[in-house]
């Protein structure tokens, strides 16, 4: 058995807030070798510099963050597929697939656990929703298989973390496990205090399942002005639902 950890995130294509947690996480071991599913080195290589990066057999696909979805019913059995069994620790950082690496029986695994595979849990309505009509069915299928094999993949963890007491509880509701609360690290020296001023901000990658509109339609927000900043897959749409309430 290998003693570094092998350190394992979904996949490395943009830095985001569950990357940079996975970037500090895998600062506490230089040098321990990372694998994920898909990676897109021009935009991870400077946090990752000390770390060898080992990928999934579907890299050859040449992912992006734009297109990478549409490979999302292969990445079940590419993440079983990684090569983590030499290693008596695995350590993986999860918001779909990572959790469910193949280790080696005796080894210790770590799951650091973001989020529950979210179309599959909690948003999978709204996914199914938001599928064109004759391709619902063959959607459902495919997320009630993908939250088949998640159930599968938990039940090889050793232990959860979760980042949240929100994902604390869907991972018992879900998984039926149970997980220590550690929060995500924050960089606090890059922000200062000043006085408070008259608007709500909002900073975030403009994706639906954020719901970004909602933050303009809440009751008591309504008297002040909010502005956002960020862009998205859905960036358009959801300025759109937002106009004449920011």
């Amino acid at each position: 058995m290998v003693h570094n950890p092998a350190l394992v995130h979904d996949y490395l294509l943009v830095m985001r807030g569950a990357e940079r947690t996975f970037a500090t996480m895998a600062s506490c071991w230089p040098g321990a070798p990372v694998f994920t599913l898909l990676c897109d080195r021009k935009h991870i290589e400077h946090d990752f510099a000390s770390h060898p990066i080992f990928t999934s057999y579907l890299q050859r696909l040449k992912p992006t963050q734009a297109g990478f979805r549409g490979l999302l019913p292969l990445l079940p059995r590419a993440a079983e597929a990684l090569p983590v069994k030499d290693y008596d620790l695995v350590i993986s950082s999860s918001s779909a697939f990572a959790h469910g690496v193949s280790t080696n029986p005796s080894a210790t695994h770590i799951s650091y656990c973001h989020s529950p595979f979210r179309y599959a849990w909690h948003e999978m309505d709204a996914t199914i929703e938001r599928t064109r009509a004759p391709m619902r069915p063959i959607a459902r299928e495919l997320l009630l298989r993908a939250r088949r094999w998640d159930v599968a993949a938990s039940k090889r963890v050793t232990h959860y973390i979760a980042n949240s007491r929100l994902t604390q509880r869907r991972i018992h509701d879900y998984y039926g496990r149970a997980a220590t609360v550690i929060h995500p690290p924050v960089d606090i020296e890059r922000f200062h205090r000043a006085p408070p001023e008259d608007f709500f901000l909002v900073v975030s990658e403009v994706l639906w399942h954020k719901r970004l509109e909602m933050h303009c339609r809440q009751r008591d927000w309504r008297a002040s002005r909010s502005s956002s900043s960020g862009a998205g897959r859905t960036s358009s749409t959801s300025r759109r639902a937002t106009a004449g309430q920011a």
